[in-house]
């Protein structure tokens, strides 16, 4: 569990493309059934998440896409800020009723130069917002993490969610600088 009691964790990770019109299907993990509400390895075009900034200064745009033309691997760029956080705002996710859990699996790295910042993400119910902390591999190591999110959490009546994977500014004595790069990602209900 985190400072503010959430879980957070290493899991397994399925990795998969990015759908349109896909419906969600049931697997087994681990012994428990999960519906895979969405996925995204990120070979998508841009607009599929959007850049945000939060905060009382905004930051400009930045981060997007990687690797075009398969160089460098194919990854969502979330660049370090100097001040609060910003990042990037995944399309609305549709809920189905009777879940009991949200699963958010995924892999990340860091550029060699990251610092200043911390990976974060949080789910955005469009009433609340629960906030996690995002390992912190080596650069050019990438990590998988989990992220379990108790659906009782959620305002009641909470029918679509937003994920928001942000880099967010440290106070401390190091000049933010770098990314992070986050290279898949899945939601799954249970």
């Amino acid at each position: 569990r985190d400072a503010g009691g959430e879980w957070i964790g290493a899991g397994e990770f399925c990795a998969g493309s990015l759908l349109r019109g896909w419906k969600p299907s049931p697997v087994s993990a681990g012994g428990a059934r999960e519906t895979v509400l969405y996925r995204a390895d990120f070979s998508g075009k841009a607009p599929e998440w959007k850049f945000h900034s939060w905060g009382r200064v905004p930051s400009p745009v930045s981060g997007g896409f990687t690797g075009e033309n398969g160089r460098p691997p194919k990854a969502l760029e979330i660049c370090a800020v100097e001040h609060d956080y910003a990042g990037r705002v995944s399309p609305r996710i549709p809920l189905p009723a009777g879940r009991k859990e949200l699963v958010l699996r995924g892999s990340l790295s860091l550029s060699p130069d990251y610092r200043g910042n911390r990976p974060r993400m949080f789910f955005w119910s469009g009433k609340s917002a629960h906030f996690f902390e995002l390992p912190r591999p080596r650069p050019g190591m990438k990590q998988r993490f989990e992220i379990v999110l108790p659906v009782a959490k959620l305002p009641a009546g909470t029918g679509e969610i937003l994920l928001q994977l942000v880099s967010s500014f440290t106070d401390g004595q190091d000049k933010p600088a770098g990314s992070v790069f986050f290279h898949e990602l899945s939601l799954s209900c249970r």
